[in-house]
């Protein structure tokens, strides 16, 4: 019944966005545009947000919706395909200061944001764990970013699912500075840094 019920939500919440989309170019000028893309601008790629905000007209444009999202396209451009990573910094389960650079390094670095909270993201990490366990002698490097705001549960995720790799949070949930720096809409998200950087 479950599976069943999951389909029939899945369903309908695809239908939402057809519909939202549909409502969004038919209706440019709308401030119900705005808010339509604000629920789902975060399924979307860069080229496809961007496409999706100039499409609407100058007036809605004032919204706090509309800049708020304009800003995650700006970071969205600012870490794409071919830029070079975005340094920064934050604490350590321990409280000692790391940043990207000491981890990057020369290496290939996969910058993976996630929280103890996110359930998606719990259920990857056993993938990612295989993948670190399969690469990290071949200059191969895992940087964890947590949009958590409580540390213990932070620090009891990293134990329980094994994650060996450097961990980094400012507990600021998603105030997070690397998640703001990075235009993360939604977590899981990794950010995949060659050795060039």
């Amino acid at each position: 019944k479950r599976d069943s019920l999951l389909q029939a939500y899945y369903a309908l919440n695809d239908q939402k966005s057809a519909m939202d989309s549909s409502y969004i170019k038919e209706n440019p000028c709308s401030y119900a545009a705005v808010l339509a893309l604000r629920g789902t601008f975060y399924m979307l790629e860069m080229e496809e947000l961007e496409s999706a905000l100039t499409s609407l007209d100058d007036p809605v444009h004032q919204m706090e919706e509309y800049q708020y999202m304009n800003q995650k396209l700006e970071r969205m451009k600012a870490v794409a395909v071919g830029n070079h990573y975005i340094d920064f910094g934050l604490p350590t389960p321990d409280g000692e200061s790391l940043k990207v650079s000491d981890v990057h390094n020369g290496n290939v670095l996969l910058i993976d944001f996630w929280a103890s909270w996110c359930g998606p993201c719990r259920r990857a990490n056993p993938e990612v764990v295989a993948i670190y366990s399969e690469y990290k002698d071949q200059g191969f490097e895992i940087l964890g970013v947590s949009l958590d705001r409580d540390a213990a549960s932070w620090q009891k995720a990293i134990e329980d699912d094994g994650l060996t790799w450097p961990q980094i949070s400012d507990l600021k949930y998603w105030n997070s500075e690397g998640a703001e720096l990075y235009g993360v809409p939604a977590i899981p998200h990794t950010v995949l840094v060659d050795r060039e950087g």
